[in-house]
Parts: structure tokens; C-alpha cells; sequence
């Protein structure tokens, strides 16, 4: 009680003074989030890339991604990830989802994702162990929570042109 008591009086000094007080209340007293952007890529026979991080489970595979550095939009951050990742540039960036995860401090958006050019190797320096290609009907056991759903939606929409 007396510390609840305590945090209402600091916040509202602080968001009292100026409006730069009002963006440090908010700071300090509210969640912050880390921002995810995932890339969803369709293959010509529609399955799906998966891939398996160096320095994640050793077996889980999810879809490809990073997190949102502080400059650059939501997409110029995915297209940084996926040429670091997969070595591939961009042709077509569309937001399908955006979801806060429920066990943790962050927020995932996924974005269907056309590559300029065919996904071959891995650049030197991945992140990535290894890639592939999963028809939608045989997603792999390990596949990271939540993904699956997301994958089947992107899909739908793509194929129903409902998205922007």
C-alpha cells in the first residue's frame, strides 16, 4: 500500500511538469516491450521456411526474424534480419499479425515476406543452423508456440488477397 502510495505521488510529480516529464513517467512506470518482426516465406509449391537459430534450442524451428533495432521502421528492421539471416533483399514486405507473447515483455509482428531472389545458402556468419522448406500440411513436431497458427493465417490471407 505505502508503496503503490509512493509510485502515485512520483508519478504525478513527474507528469505534472512538462511533457518530457509525462514520456519519463510513462518510462519508468509502465511496460516496455521488446519489438520482434518475423518474415514469412512462401516457396512457388506454398510451403513455408523454417528455420533453426545457432543460438536457440538446438531443435526448434520457427520462422525467421529478429529483433527491432531503435531506427528504421518495422520493415526496413525485418529486411536488415532476413539479408543478415538468409541473404536475400526484399521484393514485397505485408503485415499479417501482431501479437504481445504471452510469456514475456514482448511483442511480435509477422509479415509475409517475397523475396527478390531465390533462398539458396546461408551467408557466411548466419545466424541461422540451417533452413527449409515445410509443406503446410507437415509443419515440423518442433515448431515454436504459436507459429502454426500464424503460418495457416498468412496463407489464407495471401491466397484471399486480404492483405495490404
Amino acid at each position: 500500500m505505502i508503496l503503490a502510495r509512493i509510485k502515485w505521488l512520483i508519478w504525478n510529480k513527474i507528469t505534472s511538469l512538462t511533457s518530457r516529464g509525462a514520456w519519463l513517467g510513462v518510462w519508468l512506470f509502465k511496460g516496455r516491450f521488446l519489438v520482434g518482426v518475423m518474415a514469412i516465406i512462401f516457396d512457388e509449391k506454398n510451403q513455408v521456411l523454417l528455420v533453426q537459430h545457432q543460438w536457440h534450442e538446438k531443435h526448434l524451428w520457427r520462422l525467421p526474424g529478429g529483433l527491432v533495432e531503435k531506427k528504421g521502421s518495422l520493415e526496413n528492421n525485418l529486411a536488415r534480419e532476413i539479408k543478415e539471416e538468409l541473404g536475400v533483399e526484399p521484393k514485397r514486405i505485408r503485415l499479417v499479425w501482431a501479437e504481445k507473447a504471452s510469456w514475456q515483455r514482448r511483442i511480435d509482428v509477422f509479415f509475409l515476406f517475397t523475396p527478390q531472389s531465390e533462398i539458396r545458402k546461408l551467408p557466411p556468419n548466419s545466424e541461422i543452423r540451417r533452413f527449409r522448406f515445410f509443406p503446410l500440411d507437415s509443419l515440423p513436431r518442433g515448431l515454436f508456440p504459436g507459429q502454426k497458427q500464424i503460418i495457416l493465417l498468412a496463407w489464407k490471407q495471401s491466397k484471399e488477397n486480404l492483405l495490404p
